[in-house]
């Protein structure tokens, strides 16, 4: 995936890229912001928003070399 994202990459640059994209995605992924935005959006009379940990954790994972 980070191969699609950059064009032929070095080791180090894929690297890089996935150790950058892997803490923006860890920063995303935080159970008590999302139980907020869910307390929030009932509070405020809307549909409480679609959980998205598990995506981002799936992709996290999927960042990781073999």
């Amino acid at each position: 995936m980070v191969d699609r994202l950059l064009d032929d990459p070095g080791p180090e640059r894929r690297a890089a890229v996935r150790a950058r994209l892997r803490a923006q995605l860890d920063a995303g992924v935080d159970d008590r912001l999302e139980r907020y935005r869910r307390l929030l959006a009932v509070m405020q009379g809307q549909q409480p928003p679609t959980s998205r940990v598990a995506a981002y954790t799936w992709l996290a994972e999927a960042l990781e070399p073999r």
